[in-house]
Formats: structure tokens, sequence, C-alpha cells
């Protein structure tokens, strides 16, 4: 095994379903400190495919020529697979996260998309790491009902950041993930305030489509009153409230005793009407490129 910076301490975000036009018209100071955004390309549309292909080194892959850290071609990668010359790390393990484990780094995951659920015993992700923590709904569950007060009520991972920065600090050297849902279908973090009775209706309606993977019909509700736009809002204000959580645990990093690696990036985008498409798991541009940060703290 090799790492270009041994014994740093690492921290592996992920920010499910964001779109790259949701992150440029986001104010995000957090995120902004880390380094540029970049566009890039997901290997996968949808969480499980795109997480299975970042742990085993294939981060999103800059479209526009940028380089990792301002000079890496792969931030990165197995053994088998790596240039050694123009990767930050080169592993051995089958993914990043046991290179870590094997290599004695305290390692832990906290996640909310269900696919993180560590309840199922057909979870592979959670099952990758030693201990995985989980804040958000039930696998197998219907959505949380949609109505109203749907911000407020729904269960999400950034209400247990300042106790996951903490075992961080605690246990350095450390390899932290997280998953962050909040961007995901509904789209809702108390940061939305109330939704208004057409917020609501748009929401039902694109569950409904998600779930039978459906095109919009020329007379679906969804084109009128500008209801995907508002919609396309909320995942703009779940990307704040994101990034307002990111601000003090990045404070806490920076007191750290060791200098900390950040990277983070959507998993996949999301459909809002394009070519009659919402939600996920299609090809078309906005599920594949993502936005993408990385950055060190604290070094």
């Amino acid at each position: 095994m090799a790492s270009t910076a041994a014994g740093e301490n690492t921290l592996f975000i992920t920010i499910d379903s964001c779109r790259v036009d949701t992150a440029v018209r986001a104010v995000t100071p957090a995120l902004d400190r880390l380094g540029p955004l970049v566009v890039a390309e997901t290997a996968g549309t949808f969480t499980l495919p795109a997480h299975w292909a970042f742990f085993s080194g294939f981060l999103p892959k800059p479209r526009n020529g940028e380089h990792f850290l301002g000079r890496y071609e792969q931030l990165w990668s197995h053994d088998c697979r790596a240039w050694k010359r123009s990767t930050y790390t080169v592993f051995e393990t089958p993914t990043i996260v046991e290179h870590h484990v094997r290599s004695g780094y305290f390692t832990i995951g906290l996640g909310g998309v269900p696919f993180f659920d560590p309840a199922i015993p057909s979870s592979i992700l959670p099952a990758l790491f030693p201990s995985f923590r989980y804040r958000g709904e039930r696998a197998g569950a219907p959505t949380t009902a949609i109505d109203a007060d749907l911000p407020t009520r729904r269960p999400l991972p950034t209400e247990r950041l300042g106790k996951f920065t903490e075992q961080l600090l605690r246990n350095e050297p450390f390899f932290g993930f997280v998953n962050f849902p909040e961007t995901h279908f509904p789209y809702c973090t108390p940061g939305a305030g109330t939704l208004d009775d057409h917020t609501v209706d748009a929401l039902r309606e694109i569950g409904g489509h998600i779930y039978r993977r459906a095109a919009l019909g020329e007379d679906s509700a969804l084109w009128k009153e500008d209801r995907l736009q508002n919609v396309h809002k909320l995942q703009v204000r779940a990307l704040e409230w994101v990034d307002r959580h990111l601000g003090p645990m990045f404070t806490a990093l920076s007191g750290a005793a060791r200098g900390t690696l950040v990277v983070v990036c959507a998993d996949h985008g999301e459909s809002f009407g394009e070519q009659r498409l919402v939600g996920h798991g299609n090809t078309s541009p906005e599920v594949l490129h993502v936005p993408l940060w990385a950055g060190h703290i604290n070094r």
C-alpha cells in the first residue's frame, strides 16, 4: 500500500442526488473552503452502483481536465488500475474503506439513504465499515407521508453530525464517511419551511413517477405553475442546509491534531423534467454530471 500523505485524516462525503446546477445556485461557504466546484462524471445513476464504484477507487471523473488537489488525475485507486505517479493514494485491498481499516485508522460511516440501512441484512454498503450509524427512513418502508410539515419531520443525518464529528476527533487518524440524503427526494429539510399546496402536490406526483419510472405526460400537473422549478429550489435549500452543518464540522476539524483530506461529491444527479424525466436511474446529463469538491483542512 502507498499513500502520498500517510497518517492524515480522511473525510469522504456524498450529497445524494445533488445536481451540478443546484451546487452552482446554492450559497455554500463551507464547501467553498475546500476549493473550486468541479463538474465531474459519475459511474452510477443511483446510490448503490455509484458508491460501490467510489469505494472501489472510481470517484467521479472531472470532465474539463481538472486534477484532484490541483495535481492528481486520480485521488485514490486500486493498485491494479493506478498510474502511481498521478494517484494520491494507491490501495491493494478490495476497497478504500478496508485500506484504512487495515492501516489502523478509526473507520466509521454515517448515512441516511436506505441503501445504507444496516438493519437490512443485504445492505452491502454499511457492511464495508466496522461501525456505521444510520439516520433516515427505514429501508423498504414507504416514503414519509408528504404534507406541509414534512421538512420538520424527516429524519436526517445532519441531526447527528455534531456527535459524529466529536467521535472522529477522539480517534485520530480516522477515515470518516457521510452520506447526506437531504438533497435526495423529497428534498425537504427544516430550511425549506412549511410547504405550500402546489409543492406538496408536486412532490406527491414526483414520488409516483419515481417508483413507476414513468415519463411525464403532456398533461402532467408538474408542468403547471413552475412546480418542477419550485421543487428544484427545495434541493438548493437542502444543499444550503447541509453546508450550514458542514461549517461547524470543518471548523472543528481545523483544530485536529492531523490534517484532514476532505472529498465531497454527489453520487448522481437528478432529473427535474428534462427529457420528460424525474428522479434518477437514467443516463441523462442531469444525472451523470455531478458536483465535486476536494481540499485539505488544517494542513
